[in-house]
């Protein structure tokens, strides 16, 4: 059974920053776009809002998904996990799982709360 936690780059303790580094290092989809230090180079030159999902099996990180708010434009409120508008970025999962992968997902759709979204 998956478990979801949700928080953000200025809150991840030394801990919480290895497990997610070594997942992110050991998953062969993950590219630097995932990385932490690349987003949080992206959080402070865009100064948007970050929001980190993880899924976890059995207190392991199986699954990890960084994205940005935007501001809310007109009614609408978007969201986007790779700012430049490229292809990476987005869920990983372990093994590629596309369980956790569509869990993430639907995750995002449940906390994000946004009309549109970006997923890569």
């Amino acid at each position: 059974m998956l478990e979801f936690c949700t928080t953000e780059l200025n809150n991840l303790t030394r801990d919480d920053r290895l497990k997610i580094h070594n997942f992110i290092y050991e998953n062969r989809e993950s590219t630097l776009y995932h990385t932490l230090e690349w987003n949080e180079a992206i959080k402070s030159f865009t100064r948007l809002q970050d929001k980190i999902l993880l899924a976890y099996d059995k207190s392991e990180i199986v699954g990890y998904f960084i994205y940005f708010e935007y501001p809310k434009y007109f009614f609408f409120k978007t969201t986007n996990s790779a700012i430049i508008e490229t292809p990476y970025g987005g869920p990983i999962a372990r093994d590629n799982d596309e369980i956790i992968l569509k869990s993430l997902i639907l995750y995002h759709e449940k906390v994000s709360k946004s009309l549109m979204y970006y997923v890569n």
